[in-house]
């Protein structure tokens, strides 16, 4: 669903890409990690069609540097770090905005529509905020509903750029639980940026660590996440260990 050969790009006259290579099939997903200013954010909106590139891009079958913007938001849905959110909007209203590329010019949405973001709205526990304008809502609430909005969107492939970042620990179980569910059931193409490597070694098929706009390392889960590897790119001290059911857990060592 996704393909990336050899993608460069630069940004206000920095290179941000440098040749990266990324490939994500249906059902799989793919997390991205590596510090801050490796390029993680810059591939996903590349691929999601907001920042330009040379090199080969497929998304589903369509380059997003060519295509209308209307067979990319059907394609892939994004979940950025910092949308642009429309100003007194109530979460309903927001959701139901990622239904706009099934309604026809001068058309409304259908009951259909309407049915799928309440039912969105209710499995990320945003159901009862439904009708709460998104300027009142709490960091963690605002970015369920940035996600319900994606998922409302229902594309084969998913874009999610820190997406726990400002949930509390249940939530957080929550929409990942939700995510890889969708993803099983759906067979979603998943490619998601995390820095919490505990979160993407558990959910994750692949992992992908990017440092200086380059992939470094490529792989199952456990071998990307080899201390040695993270303290080099990272500078971190760190144990990655099994908990007692096989889970992954990096945990800092205190120097």
């Amino acid at each position: 669903m996704i393909s990336c050969g050899q993608v460069r790009a630069a940004y206000n006259g920095t290179d941000v890409l440098k040749g990266v290579d990324v490939e994500v099939a249906a059902g799989e997903w793919v997390a991205l990690i590596g510090p801050n200013g490796a390029g993680k954010s810059s591939l996903l909106r590349i691929i999601a069609g907001n920042l330009g590139a040379t090199g080969e891009v497929d998304v589903g079958g369509h380059d997003p540097r060519q295509s209308s913007r209307t067979a990319m938001a059907a394609t892939v849905a994004f979940v950025p770090q910092h949308p642009v959110l429309p100003e007194g909007m109530s979460v309903f209203d927001y959701a139901l905005l990622g239904r706009t590329p099934y309604i026809k010019w001068w058309g409304v949405e259908s009951a259909s529509d309407i049915d799928i973001a309440h039912q969105v709205l209710k499995r990320v526990d945003m159901d009862t905020l439904a009708h709460r304008a998104l300027d009142r809502l709490s960091g963690g609430e605002l970015q369920r509903a940035i996600l319900a909005r994606a998922l409302v969107q229902q594309t084969p492939v998913l874009l999610l750029d820190e997406p726990t970042a400002a949930l509390d620990i249940g939530h957080q179980q929550q929409v990942l639980d939700l995510i890889d569910e969708l993803r099983h059931e759906r067979g979603l193409a998943v490619l998601s940026a995390f820095h919490d490597l505990t979160v993407a070694g558990q959910y994750a098929d692949r992992l992908v660590l990017m440092a200086d706009g380059r992939i470094v390392a490529s792989g199952d889960p456990m071998a990307v996440l080899d201390p040695a590897l993270l303290n080099h790119h990272y500078g971190a001290q760190v144990n990655v260990l099994r908990d007692t059911d096989g889970n992954i857990v990096v945990a800092l060592r205190k120097s």
